[in-house]
């Protein structure tokens, strides 16, 4: 049995208490069945828990878990439905029972396990790395155009312009295979947010760097 107990109580009797924390019990039997029990409290009892503690949170570390922490939701998630809230204001012993009994149905309904798609994941991976490398291109692209706005200024020769550009042309074509070739070997895709494309520009930079003095540092 898998039980999962969300917490924001601040209970002075538990020896590792943090506003809203998390523990995960295992068992392991014959089948595996999944519950949770969120115990809940106000936040202003919550604040009068932790000042009474020898080293009590910053009040604004409460404010954010009480944010962040969601309560279970059987209606959005079916895998919540056998969830239990209790308020923590008290210890009635009917709470004891209902515990009792949310676990006893975790037991006697044990989690069917999910079918892997296969298919669907690696069309996943699939339309990740494609969003990626267009991102990775697009990011190039800028700093290609930066550099030949730049080389302007340098008084090529239309034919060094040209010559110039193709080069570059060509290394961010390479450059982009390969990006495209090492997704592929790892078999996931690229992290698609802000770090993977500045990971990825400047890494083009300094493989332009090359070029770039070869034309502009005469």
């Amino acid at each position: 049995m898998f039980l999962y107990l969300l917490c924001r109580c601040g209970m002075l009797k538990w020896p590792y208490f943090v506003h809203r924390c998390l523990y995960v019990i295992c068992f392991v039997l014959d089948t595996l069945g999944f519950c949770q029990l969120f115990l809940d409290c106000q936040v202003e009892v919550c604040m009068q828990r932790n000042s009474q503690r020898k080293l009590p949170l910053p009040e604004e570390t409460i404010h954010a878990m009480v944010q962040k922490i969601q309560r279970p939701n059987s209606e959005k998630y079916k895998w919540e439905q056998n969830s239990l809230i209790l308020k923590s204001a008290g210890y009635p012993l009917a709470d004891n029972f209902q515990v009792l009994d949310l676990l006893a149905a975790a037991l006697e309904n044990p989690v069917e396990p999910q079918e892997e798609n296969i298919e669907a994941k690696a069309m996943d991976r699939a339309i990740c790395a494609a969003s990626a490398l267009h991102q990775a291109d697009q990011a190039i692209r800028k700093i290609v155009s930066q550099i030949m706005q730049n080389a302007k200024s340098h008084n090529l020769t239309s034919c060094e312009m040209k010559s110039f550009a193709a080069e570059l042309n060509n290394l961010k074509v390479a450059f982009l295979e390969d990006l495209r070739h090492k997704s592929n070997e790892k078999n996931q895709c690229c992290l698609q947010n802000n770090i993977f494309n500045v990971n990825v520009a400047l890494l083009f930079s300094q493989q332009a760097d090359d070029v770039v003095k070869k034309y502009l540092n005469k």
